[in-house]
C-alpha cells in the first residue's frame, strides 16, 4: 500500500485522494473538499479511516448525486434526500 512505502499518515493519504488530486486536475473550486457551494459526493462510515485506512470498508451511507444509498447486510440501498 502506499501508505507503507511512502510512510504517510492517514490523513495524508485521505488529502491525497481528496484535495490534492482536485488541485492536480485544476479543479479545486468546485471539489476536492466538503464546503458550501462545492460539489460533493460522500461517504459515512461506522469506523474512523484516521485509526485505520481499512475502515473506509465500514461503509453505512453513500450520497452520490443527491441519493442516499444505505448499507444493510452487504447491501446498498437507494433513495432521494
Amino acid at each position: 500500500m502506499l501508505k507503507e512505502i511512502a510512510t504517510m499518515t492517514s490523513m495524508d493519504v485521505l488529502m491525497a485522494a481528496t484535495i490534492h488530486n482536485a488541485i492536480a486536475l485544476g479543479i479545486e473550486q468546485e471539489y476536492g473538499t466538503v464546503e458550501k457551494g462545492k460539489k460533493a459526493d460522500l461517504i459515512f462510515l461506522n469506523q474512523n479511516p484516521l485509526d485505520d485506512l481499512d475502515n473506509l470498508t465500514s461503509v453505512f451511507l453513500v450520497i452520490k448525486d443527491g441519493y442516499e444509498h444505505h448499507s444493510h447486510l452487504g447491501q446498498m440501498h437507494s433513495g432521494t434526500i
